[in-house]
């Protein structure tokens, strides 16, 4: 199972795809599933092993997003 990690807008998704590739932190940039809905066009899934990491690098960066959606099946 994968987390998604939904933005407000798709500069924050790709600001934090840049910051992840930088750490080698596994992701894939993805369209937002529909019945996640999303203000967004895009967002981030993640292994749920990453999210951890994942969250701390987004907050030692600043980044904002919207929400963390737990064990998504794509």
């Amino acid at each position: 199972m994968r987390d998604i990690i939904l933005f407000h807008n798709s500069s924050e998704a790709i600001w934090a795809s840049r910051v992840f590739r930088k750490q080698s932190i596994d992701y894939k940039m993805i369209s937002v599933p529909r019945h996640l809905g999303s203000d967004c066009g895009y967002c981030i899934s993640v292994p749920d092993s990453n999210t951890g990491p994942a969250l701390e690098s987004m907050k030692n960066t600043g980044i904002p997003f919207d929400r963390v959606e737990k064990n998504v099946a794509l």
